[in-house]
């Protein structure tokens, strides 16, 4: 048995993982844990496309709905592609990909709008499929550099929580809306319970700690955490309400991928925190 494949990957590469992946596969280990579930999802399913990781996918009775895209993964690129291969005026030439043999019918992909000319047109040529807006073709889209609020049904995004939070201050009395505001609320009271008396001292002497941690420690010394986070919570919605509504509002960027709004501002720190990484860039 020890001349046999896992039990040679194991051994040779001392590697936990396998090992515990074997076992797992051998002795149906996940039958049990599959069973409290109605369905399954599983996300980025390039990333567990092995032979071994599908069968123990497949230890579930219950329905699985897989998502990802195997021309891609999240480590690494599968393939060495030259930029020659892929232009805006002509079609993208890429290596043919091996698929997972097995798999169910997959599911058009969705699109997201937040995609530059090139990767556009590579998703296009890969699928057969144009991307579309679900905007007007007559709308037109204008982009203005201001520091003030023009539309009572803008979205504000910011790079940061705290700018969100900050940003929910400035306009409370504007009716603004926080997407996931009571969340917000709940991670900025348990933050402030777990700062030392060490930060808070260096804080009471003009001294740095984390700009997250000095945020809190101002807010109560002002006075205004408890407000703030009562605040938080009163103007929570939820991104769905905000699509079919007319609000003002403010979110952080990870929580909108693929959103629509007919008026957006974006924070300046985002220009800020690109100037940053560009000067640690290393130049060659």
């Amino acid at each position: 048995m020890l001349d046999t494949f896992p039990i040679q990957d194991i051994i040779y590469n001392v590697s936990t993982f396998t090992a515990r992946r074997y076992v797992c596969d051998r002795d149906c280990h996940l039958t049990k844990i599959f069973q409290k579930y109605d369905v399954i999802l599983v996300d980025e399913i390039q990333d567990l496309s092995s032979s071994q990781e599908m069968r123990l996918i497949q230890q579930a009775e219950c329905p699985i709905v897989m998502v990802g895209d195997y021309d891609q993964t999240i480590n690494n690129f599968r393939h060495i592609v030259d930029h020659s291969e892929c232009s805006e005026t002509g079609p993208c030439k890429m290596p043919p990909e091996c698929k997972p043999v097995n798999l169910p019918t997959a599911i058009e992909w969705y699109n997201t709008y937040r995609l530059d000319s090139l990767t556009v047109k590579w998703l296009e040529d890969l699928t057969g499929k144009r991307m579309f807006s679900h905007r007007n073709k007559d709308e037109i889209c204008t982009l203005k550099f201001s520091n003030k609020i023009i539309h009572n049904n803008t979205l504000t995004i910011c790079r940061f929580n705290i700018t969100a939070i900050r940003i929910a201050i400035q306009f409370q009395n504007n009716g603004i809306r926080v997407i996931n505001g009571t969340e917000l609320s709940r991670n900025l009271d348990s933050d402030y319970k777990k700062i030392s008396p060490e930060a808070k001292k260096r804080f009471g002497q003009k001294q740095k700690n984390n700009p997250r941690t000095d945020f809190i420690l101002e807010l109560q010394q002002s006075g205004r955490f408890e407000n703030v986070i009562s605040m938080l919570h009163k103007k929570n919605i939820s991104l769905c309400d905000v699509q079919s509504g007319n609000f003002l509002a403010v979110t952080v960027v990870h929580q909108i991928k693929g959103f629509e709004c007919d008026h957006v501002a974006v924070h300046e720190e985002f220009i800020h925190c690109a100037e940053r990484e560009t000067e640690n860039f290393p130049q060659k």
